[in-house]
């Protein structure tokens, strides 16, 4: 009978699927913000279809359905109590819109109006305490049992089980439902008929006799509530099949305990270890704790499972969600547990089975706060690639949307983080767990985007599917509240995937404060070595350089900074996520060096204070591919971009194989102040340009053309006529706070422009944007530009070279042992000169191939302390190299550390492949 059955319920169900197809192909659930929510009041506490639980929140084994229902037909729903004949009379009086579970014309009088669909099957059920030694469909143990019945009920049902079965019964009748509750748990009765839709404490089900459909009704006068029931019936039986699933499963038996058949006891006491596959990297679903033990909702869930079922069970953590199935093929598992929509993610779909959901849960929308998410909207959706099973529902509800996939969900949130993509799909709780992170807290949660599914047991078609009976009745065991306890309990866990880039973002402004801490010390310095060498009997003029110094220095100090620090974190990012590709890998920490060499150039720029202060700024020419350059300011500048939302796009028209005669740096500076400007004051979904041409050639000149445009605030005409170019210049002292800034990004262009020998030109409009036009004429050498390709590390051989450091300080002194050790060098430190001479007047002749000599030490700097080591009596005094290795990178200081003896002047700080250079220069005709 109960194969039959089952048969009987999937052929309903296929059928009614088919029967509605049609109808609701063109049918869209209409978005909550569209529409005034129409309030449906919903009588509930009749059986456990749906009730207060103690706490008085809404539960239910229909609650998903009924959920899903108002979602496709936008309702607001509350809740009515009552008892059915209560519940009924609230009807008929108006106050309450909707009952359910009815028997079609069930005590209707001609009143009722019922849904054109079943909402599902009320079962009879044979109960027996669960003490009892009967099994379910244990039909010689019901053999000649007293069976407790309500009086005046039908008895045909069991009657005709009876016969069917071959097993005779005693009838005992009883008057209500609590009077045989009563009789079954103190022995009278043997079993008991009841409806599955009601709770036996304290008893099991043992056996299914029959169903009668059941539908959802309102008032023959509400056929306007009707025509919605019907419409939203229809949606979810194409839409969320799932779901209606479900509910016709768990209103069949309830919240009742299932018993085993004999055949399953035996099974459970017979079976071997069966292996349980559970993600292992998903937490709070599943995942690993910091002493390797498996933790999370779906370990918890399996463990009751075995407590409950007695199944020897062992859970295996799998780390790629996409081998979960492979991993069940080769047999590595022996099932799977996971959202129950994820076979429909394979190719071989029809190849796995799943089991009714173990619970259900709910995958939500979620976006930036400031994203507005309508049916019509054009957005790009993130999605893991294990949630392909979502495609069909946001092209059927969301027709303008693009779908990116992501390696995991983290990745997803971060694409939504930072504008890549507007909207992702969750699972609420993973959510839950993911939005403990500082960078995803602020993030939107749709209330009314909202999709239900469930977890289930996934198996192959090759699977024991006693296993899986056993599976489902020990899931029945499990009550609600221990259900939510497991899953409450996972979602208080801590947060445990922090990255870089998620450390950097709690401490950022600790961070931002720090920097400029240090670039106000930095400043400090270089105006106290300044004013040395400077004549201090003009305050005003001192004051004004001063003034213009730290401007300068603060609009450029943090552009490179902030390079460094983006391509370090996404450096980490790719190591975390076994993005280990030499290429990209090389291609970040070029990017950092490249950004590192463009602050130390500002840093040289601070130290030559004269230099800038008397505005004798010199160019350094050399021939440089522009492409290149503009390709690193491209780098720079595209992260600022994403953060605004802004469109950046980048074009060369032509010449981008020819090379140039241009100083490189100051290029980068040029065109990085004026990009850096039009994405500052462009707004959020605005759009910058940059393109460079070669609009001439003569002889072996070009003119190069390089134009900026944005869709920014723009400039009033008089400011641009009288103050663009001006120090310290800003058109509305209004504005300083949301566009910070010195004013004097354009003055500094226009200074290296005019040096170069090149014009700069603007054109604005207020409301409408900016364009600025920089021309340089140069000269050219036409050549092919060459595949970027990756920079191959020069090799040393330093093996064996003994190398004394004399370095007071412990940090440096770790990275200059730790520079030279690598290279298989032998050295010794010095923690001052006087250290340092001491060791060199003590070692054998010939013993030590080089110095390194800081210059700034205690008790001895390095100058005093070479020229005491060449004076010494011994044969190599006065032929040892010593390279002074200082911060101090002024002309003056080199020309004191030559006159001291030094052979060579090293500024920190020191790039390794200069020092290995130098080593290597120095040492290797002494090897």
């Amino acid at each position: 009978m109960k194969e039959e059955y089952q048969k009987r319920l999937g052929g309903i169900i296929i059928a009614m699927v088919l029967t509605v197809c049609t109808l609701t192909l063109s049918v869209k659930p209409v978005m909550a913000e569209e529409v005034q929510n129409k309030i449906v009041r919903v009588a509930c506490g009749m059986n456990d279809a749906l009730y207060l639980d103690d706490a008085g929140d809404i539960a239910g084994i229909c609650l998903p359905y009924l959920q899903q229902l108002a979602w496709n037909n936008s309702w607001t729903l509350e809740y009515v109590e009552g008892s059915y004949n209560e519940s009924l009379q609230n009807l008929y009086d108006g106050k309450v819109d909707l009952m359910f579970p009815v028997g079609e014309d069930e005590n209707s009088e001609g009143k009722l109006a019922f849904s054109e669909y079943i909402g599902g099957y009320q079962q009879i059920g044979l109960f027996a305490r669960d003490d009892a030694d009967i099994y379910y469909e244990d039909y010689t143990g019901f053999n000649n049992k007293k069976v407790g019945l309500s009086i005046g009920g039908n008895s045909t049902i069991l009657d005709e089980y009876a016969k069917e079965h071959e097993f005779s019964y005693e009838a005992v009748s009883l008057n209500s439902t609590q009077d045989k509750i009563d009789a079954l748990m103190d022995g009278q009765v043997d079993l008991i008929a009841f409806s599955t839709l009601n709770t036996v404490p304290g008893g099991k089900l043992v056996a299914v006799l029959d169903q009668v459909p059941f539908h959802f009704c309102t008032t023959v006068d509400n056929q306007e509530l009707l025509q919605e029931i019907n419409t939203g019936m229809s949606i979810s039986m194409v839409n969320t099949p799932d779901v209606v699933s479900d509910m016709y499963q768990k209103v069949l038996k309830g919240y009742n305990t299932v018993s085993f058949t004999k055949e399953e006891n035996e099974k459970i006491k017979s079976s071997e270890k069966i292996v349980f596959g559970v993600y292992g990297d998903r937490l709070p679903m599943s995942g690993i704790d910091s002493n390797g033990n498996c933790v999370g909702i779906y370990v918890d869930i399996l463990k009751e499972i075995a407590s409950v079922s007695g199944l020897n069970i062992e859970i295996k953590p799998i780390e790629d969600s996409n081998k979960l199935y492979s991993y069940m093929d080769d047999g590595t598992v022996d099932f799977v547990i996971g959202i129950k929509d994820l076979r429909y993610s394979s190719e071989n779909a029809d190849n796995y089975l799943m089991s009714n959901s173990i619970t259900d849960y709910t995958t939500v929308a979620v976006t930036m706060p400031k994203f507005q998410f309508t049916s019509d909207t054009s957005a790009v959706v993130a999605l893991t690639r294990d949630r392909t099973y979502l495609e069909n529902y946001i092209h059927s509800n969301f027709p303008a949307a693009d779908i990116e996939y992501y390696n995991n969900r983290k990745d997803c949130l971060s694409a939504v983080e930072k504008g890549k993509a507007d909207v992702t799909f969750l699972n609420s709780w993973e959510y839950n767990y993911e939005s403990k992170n500082a960078r995803f807290q602020d993030m939107l949660e749709w209330e009314n985007i909202r999709i239900l599914s469930g977890i289930a047991l996934g198996a192959t078609q090759q699977s024991d599917l006693e296993i899986m009976s056993i599976f489902e009745k020990s899931i029945s065991q499990i009550s609600p509240d221990r259900m939510s306890d497991m899953i409450a309990s996972n979602l208080n866990i801590s947060y445990e995937t922090y990255n870089f880039e998620d450390r950097f973002y709690e401490v950022k402004d600790e961070l931002l404060v720090g920097v400029i801490i240090l670039s106000a010390i930095i400043i400090g310095l270089s105006i106290y070595l300044r004013t040395k060498r400077k004549y201090i009997n003009d305050l005003v003029i001192a004051n004004k350089t001063k003034t213009d110094f730290l401007s300068r220095m603060s609009h450029e100090l943090r552009t490179p900074l902030n390079a460094i620090d983006g391509y370090a974190a996404l450096t980490i990012q790719n190591a975390e996520e076994g993005e280990t590709r030499k290429e990209v890998l090389m291609d970040n920490m070029n990017s950092i060096h490249q950004a590192s060499e463009y602050l130390l150039g500002i840093i040289k720029d601070i130290l030559d204070v004269q230099r800038m202060e008397t505005g004798k700024i010199t160019l350094e020419k050399s021939e440089i591919n522009a492409a290149e350059y503009m390709h690193i300011i491209v780098k720079m500048i595209q992260p600022m971009a994403d953060e605004k939302h802004i469109r950046f796009t980048y074009k060369m028209v032509n010449g981008a194989k020819d090379n140039y005669q241009l100083d490189g740096m100051r290029l980068q500076q040029i065109l990085f102040n004026i990009l850096y400007n039009a994405v500052k004051f462009t707004p959020e979904g605005g759009k910058v340009t940059m393109t460079s041409e070669v609009i001439a050639k003569e002889g072996n000149l070009a003119t190069l053309k390089f134009t900026v445009a944005d869709t920014g605030i723009g400039m009033s005409k008089e400011f641009m006529e009288n103050q663009l170019f001006q120090k310290f210049a800003q058109e509305d002292k209004n504005i300083t706070s949301p566009y910070e800034g010195c004013g004097n990004g354009l003055a500094i262009c226009k200074e290296l422009v005019d040096l170069m020998g090149g014009e700069i030109q603007c054109v604005s409009e207020q409301g409408k944007g900016t364009t600025f036009t920089v021309t340089l004429t140069t000269e050219y050498n036409r050549q092919e530009r060459k595949k970027r390709e990756l920079k191959t590390r020069p090799s040393y051989d330093l093996s064996g070279i003994r190398v004394l450091i004399c370095e007071d300080n412990p940090m440096n002194q770790d990275i200059t042992r730790r520079m030279l050790e690598r290279m298989k060098c032998k050295v010794d430190m010095a923690d001052n000169g006087r250290i340092g001479v001491d060791s060199f007047a003590k070692s054998e002749i010939g013993y030590y191939h080089i110095i390194l000599m800081d210059i700034r030490m205690p008790e001895m700097d390095g100058l005093e302390a070479t020229r005491t080591i060449r004076t010494l009596d011994r044969a190599d005094a006065g032929s040892i190299p010593i390279l002074a290795v200082s911060a101090n990178a002024f002309e003056e200081d080199v020309k004191l550390s030559l006159e001291a003896g030094m052979n060579e002047h090293l500024a920190k700080p020191v790039d390794g492949r200069i020092l290995y250079e130098k080593i290597q220069h120095y040492c290797m005709k002494k090897l």
